[in-house]
């Protein structure tokens, strides 16, 4: 996961994880018509600069080896239904039934 850092301008007051929950503990987002009420008033604001994420991306998808699969193929045919079995790998019921039908 990356890291964001939070500046003062010139020196680095902090660095958090690029999470939402994060984000939203140290970051406002404001209207850039409110830019100039904001400098009136002696408010310190930074804008973003191109390193900082300020959505989610996207998880990777989970990758087994075929040695994995076997695994996985041999639990199923004794017996673990594929919500346990996929609890137990830390994947999607869907990718298990991708694996069991062999279309993984």
């Amino acid at each position: 996961m990356s890291k964001i850092n939070i500046t003062n301008g010139y020196e680095v007051i902090d660095t958090i994880d690029n999470k939402m929950t994060e984000l939203n503990k140290h970051i406002v987002m404001v209207d850039v018509k409110y830019i100039d009420r904001l400098n009136e008033c002696g408010i310190p604001f930074n804008q973003f600069q191109e390193e900082h994420y300020i959505c989610s991306r996207g998880k990777k998808k989970k990758k087994f080896n075929q040695e994995q699969v076997n695994i996985i193929i041999n639990d199923l045919g004794n017996g673990l239904s594929i919500r346990k079995c996929a609890n137990k790998y830390k994947c999607s019921t869907k990718t298990i039934q991708n694996i069991k039908l062999k279309r993984y």
